[in-house]
């Protein structure tokens, strides 16, 4: 997983530690905060609703932290695991401080629009295209919670290996879907303005 890692141990000088009992409840802690995948959508395949990033690990002025970031396109899912982390935190005595995330966005995939813009990607492909369901935290969480109803889709070039030290953006993709964004415009049929 990692080639490059090394790891070197040897003696060092005595410093500020943490007692066991303390160290038992790091530990103890980090290993039942859930990482990753906690639920796939029962409504489409193949498709995660619910997971957790455990992120940084942080020690500093006598104190730790354990950042995480949970996301789901179902806000009663996400309210859900917030409040077992809350739980988590009363029963071990941690300070939990929660903080706003990006709200949900449900994916409609019989939506119009969606089906006009495959068309036009389609089109300029010149093959069939693959739509798929995400549940990162987008801008069109935000927007539908601005416009209510409003019908939206999210495009983007490739990405691999998002998230990590070893993310990569396909570079040849941004024009495709500058050129998406045209042809969508300049296509778009007065009827689906109703």
């Amino acid at each position: 997983m990692e080639p490059n890692l090394h790891i070197e141990w040897k003696a060092g000088e005595a410093g500020d530690f943490l007692s066991l009992r303390d160290t038992r409840n790091i530990i103890y802690t980090a290993n039942i905060i859930p990482h990753g995948v906690i639920r796939n959508s029962p409504f489409f395949e193949e498709f995660v609703e619910t997971s957790n990033n455990f992120g940084p690990v942080k020690t500093e002025n006598n104190e730790i932290e354990f950042q995480l970031y949970p996301r789901s396109i179902i806000r009663t899912e996400l309210d859900n695991f917030c409040r077992r982390m809350i739980h988590l935190g009363e029963i071990t005595d941690w300070q939990i401080t929660l903080r706003s995330v990006l709200p949900e966005w449900i994916p409609r995939p019989e939506s119009k629009f969606l089906n006009y813009v495959k068309e036009q990607y389609e089109a300029l492909l010149k093959k069939q295209v693959k739509v798929n369901v995400i549940h990162g935290g987008l801008e069109t969480g935000m927007i539908s919670e601005k416009i209510p109803g409003i019908d939206m889709i999210s495009i983007g070039p490739t990405i691999i290996g998002e998230h990590t030290t070893n993310e990569k953006l396909k570079i040849s993709d941004v024009g495709t879907v500058y050129e998406l964004l045209i042809r969508t415009i300049k296509n778009f049929p007065k009827s689906m303005l109703t």
